[in-house]
């Protein structure tokens, strides 16, 4: 398995253990159902693993944003008792690291601008974000403690997806060395 030196595999591994296995990815919401904002109705048309590739080509997703946007993510699922599924996941994920980038940034995001690169409307970029900071009870602040630990779990998930995706091969060019990685924090 060819694979290319990216922080979106280490996220996209990440997020794979908060994962519901149980999710029905291709189920279709019908009328009745109950959802939330973040729910699609029918299966994406790209793949978890594409999708954070694309939202790291636009230079989004990245070192210093990976860390707050699944500690974001971590914590909205917790505070709202939500799962994350193959219906929720992108949405989730997209607004979670618009938030991280905000606040990593300090600066504002136009929806219409991160609406290009996440392929979700500016209108409902704007309805992700206010439900995705109430959930969040407006709370952004992340502790070293916090921060640290998140970033231990990366290199877990990094270490991880080396040992299961590169066994038989010689893919050093392809792959950051642990301490790249954390270099980008």
């Amino acid at each position: 398995m060819a694979s290319r030196k990216t922080i979106g595999n280490i996220v996209f591994y990440n997020i794979l253990h908060q994962f519901d296995p149980q999710s029905n990815m291709n189920s279709k919401v019908g009328v009745g159902d109950t959802k939330t904002v973040f729910d699609l109705t029918s299966r994406p048309s790209i793949s978890l693993q594409s999708y954070l590739r694309r939202l790291e080509d636009y230079r989004v997703l990245n070192g210093k944003t990976s860390v707050p946007l699944l500690i974001f993510l971590k914590r909205f699922l917790k505070s709202t008792d939500l799962t994350l599924s193959g219906r929720n996941v992108h949405k989730l994920v997209s607004t979670a690291l618009l938030l991280a980038a905000k606040i990593i940034y300090d600066e504002r995001i136009p929806s219409k601008s991160f609406s290009s690169v996440s392929g979700i409307s500016a209108e409902e970029i704007d309805k992700l974000e206010k439900n995705f900071t109430t959930g969040l009870d407006f709370n952004f602040y992340i502790d070293r403690k916090t921060y640290n630990e998140e970033v231990s779990s990366l290199v877990e998930s990094y270490s991880k997806f080396i040992l299961n995706n590169f066994k038989n091969e010689n893919c050093n060019e392809h792959l950051l060395t642990i301490d790249e990685f954390v270099s980008m924090h």
